[in-house]
């Protein structure tokens, strides 16, 4: 809690950068390379030098094909790329191929693909053509913008690259990057470079980009401050110093932080996304004064007026998505704790949760790669008693490693995160004397850093299935676990 009250930002808000991974920082340093320049040259070096020291993300194929084809492009020596992958062009994965595909193009790479060049660029130029008519993230149209302009560049097709770039650069942020993203910017900056050579906005880009490096040569994925603050508030909100000395400054940040359609983006400046608003949410739950009475009226309407027809609720208001079980989860639990655990537009939403569980046998989170995770966000929204929350949350113990830790998936070794919300979980049904919840506490103990934090892994996705490490999400998840055990403490005093 003081690590928290020594971080909190001067606005209120918590916002630690993620750990470096390969990904974002090989695709920037590919399109500084295009660029050129002193600067540029000087930032690919000190990128490559932190490079050469990694490895890339293995817990899944496509994970390590997106984590390792850049820097293989910017070393050289990737060869073929072979881009046959069955699953590649799927829903899931084709923006994400299509932009590996024009990245190895403009290096000048071989690319296997079950489609021919033109085919390829029909199948963006489409997308391109319904872009105004099709709902669909920001970073979504800024990357499909990107890669259609830098496909017409690469055919030699000037004048229809350059009419691309100009609505592209309508979207560039104050600050000159593309949607507060290094993988969105780095995508712009290429196609600029090729499409509006010596531009304003190309500069201003560079300028961002180069800005954005930092001392260990790396470039880092997005920050989160409102779903930092949030999980914070969530986490640590019950305990009185908290309260008192971090509390008020958090609420106000996130008030102010609200979007107009009455939703928030899981960072300032961004449009509202349907996980990011009930967990806003709910770190509001016990605030009564009148904004954030207010500003909970306009985020309940802002979820009811995103559900589908079926009753669930998707991420983003976007033509792609699909319900995920944690951000539906979150939904029901936000909506339950102001409308009422019987308001009928959460009754879907519950039985498709109830029978997720029946039907895999677990829940898994669309945007953790977390077990513990799953089960302790989607039993919140089936509510207390419901007695397929009961199982999941049992099943939770099978996991416990020797350590006494619990780890993200079975067989994993433990990490402080997925033990936090495992004890949190378990805390609710059991107490805290019991000999395998005291082996956890006793982890989460010996496993806590002097400043007060914990180590973490890899497990938020973005862009899936990649993941990376937020310091600040691992804190949130650890501290939920103390939390719970404190609650249940506190009691019998």
């Amino acid at each position: 809690m003081r690590y928290c009250l020594d971080t909190q930002d001067p606005p209120g808000s918590w916002q630690i950068e993620p750990d470096p991974r390969m990904f974002d920082t090989a695709l920037v340093a590919c399109a500084l390379v295009r660029v050129g320049g002193p600067a540029a040259a000087a930032a690919v070096e000190r990128a490559r030098t932190w490079l050469e020291r990694r490895a890339p993300q293995d817990h899944d194929p496509v994970a390590r094909l997106l984590d390792e084809l850049p820097w293989l492009l910017l070393r050289g020596s990737a060869g073929p790329i072979d881009l046959r992958g069955p699953t590649l062009y799927g829903d899931l994965y084709r923006r994400k191929t299509i932009l590996l595909y024009a990245l190895a193009r403009s290096r000048g790479a071989r690319v296997l693909s079950p489609y021919t060049p033109p085919q390829i660029k029909e199948l963006v130029e489409r997308f391109y053509e319904k872009a105004d008519t099709t709902r669909m993230k920001r970073w979504s149209h800024v990357d499909l913008l990107s890669t259609y302009s830098l496909l017409e560049a690469l055919d030699g097709n000037a004048e229809r690259a350059a009419a691309v770039a100009e609505r592209l650069v309508t979207m560039q942020s104050a600050d000159g990057g593309f949607c507060h993203n290094p993988v969105s910017s780095a995508v712009a900056l290429l196609a600029l470079a090729h499409a509006l050579p010596g531009s304003p906005a190309l500069e201003r880009c560079l300028a961002h980009l180069l800005a954005a490096q930092r001392a260990d040569g790396t470039f880092r994925f997005c920050t989160s401050d409102v779903w930092d603050t949030s999980l914070t508030l969530r986490a640590y909100g019950e305990h009185p110093v908290f309260a008192r000395d971090a509390a008020p400054w958090a609420f106000e940040f996130l008030v102010k932080a609200q979007n107009p359609d009455g939703g928030w983006g899981y960072r300032s400046d961004l449009e509202s996304d349907n996980d990011t608003t009930p967990c806003a949410l709910l770190a509001l739950r016990d605030r009564e004064d009148d904004a954030s009475t207010d500003a909970a009226e306009k985020g309940v309407a802002y979820l009811l007026g995103c559900q589908l027809e079926g009753g669930l609720w998707t991420t983003w208001q976007s033509a792609e998505d699909l319900p995920v079980e944690d951000c539906v989860a979150h939904v029901v639990a936000a909506l339950a704790t102001f409308r009422g655990p019987a308001h009928r537009s959460i009754r879907p939403a519950r039985r498709w949760l109830a029978q997720r569980y029946e039907a895999q046998g677990r829940w898994t989170a669309g945007w953790y790669r977390n077990l513990p995770y799953a089960v302790l966000e989607v039993s919140k929204g089936l509510g207390e008693g419901h007695p397929v929350m009961y199982s999941a949350v049992e099943s939770l113990r099978a996991l416990q490693n020797a350590d006494g830790g619990f780890p993200l998936g079975p067989g994993e070794d433990s990490t402080p995160s997925a033990t936090g919300l495992a004890v949190a979980a378990l805390a609710e049904r059991h107490d805290v004397h019991e000999p395998f919840l005291r082996r956890a506490l006793d982890y989460l103990m010996g496993t806590q850093q002097p400043d007060g934090t914990w180590p973490g892994t890899p497990e938020l996705y973005g862009p899936r299935p990649l993941v990376y490490h937020l310091p600040t999400n691992t804190h949130a998840f650890a501290g939920m676990g103390l939390m719970a055990a404190w609650r249940r403490l506190s009691r019998h005093r």
